[in-house]
């Protein structure tokens, strides 16, 4: 079971993507590319985090702590969304950049849909059905999966 939890929060997160405390993407005599990537870096971690609390929530028993954990995980998503867009990347990730923001706000909108076909009265077992066959949040994840790649193949990830 737990394989297979980590498969449906996989499918619905798709990746470790990002989620930024800071808002500058490079400290005072710092390459930017180097501050941009530190940056991403403790994105990488927040993100993680916030997956890993939807993947004990499904785990439990209740679907209404599942419900409130991908509310959480969604607001989360758009959180980074926003932090995303306003890094002033290098150059060269500008369009990685944005596309991986994009991404994060595509994969709270999905999450957010999610949410209405998921019932408080059904079973965790159900709402794992419903997010393992969701197409919107699979679109979601390979979009932060193909932005995050672009970054990686630029050398910032």
């Amino acid at each position: 079971m737990t394989k297979v939890v980590g498969l449906a929060v996989a499918g619905l997160i798709a990746i470790a993507g990002c989620s930024s405390s800071g808002s500058s993407p490079a400290a005072p005599g710092q390459p930017a590319s180097a501050g941009y990537t530190q940056i991403l870096q403790r994105i990488a971690s927040d993100e993680t985090a916030a997956q890993q609390r939807v993947a004990t929530a499904f785990q439990g028993k209740s679907t209404v702590e599942l419900r409130q954990a991908l509310r959480t995980f969604a607001l989360t998503q758009t959180s980074t969304a926003q932090r995303v867009a306003a890094l002033m990347p290098p150059a060269n990730a500008t369009a990685a950049n944005s596309a991986l923001a994009n991404a994060f706000s595509d994969s709270a909108t999905a999450i957010q849909d999610l949410l209405g076909r998921i019932s408080p009265t059904r079973s965790v077992k159900h709402a794992f059905y419903v997010v393992q066959s969701d197409r919107a949040t699979k679109r979601a994840g390979a979009e932060i999966t193909a932005a995050l790649k672009q970054l990686e193949e630029l050398g910032y990830l």
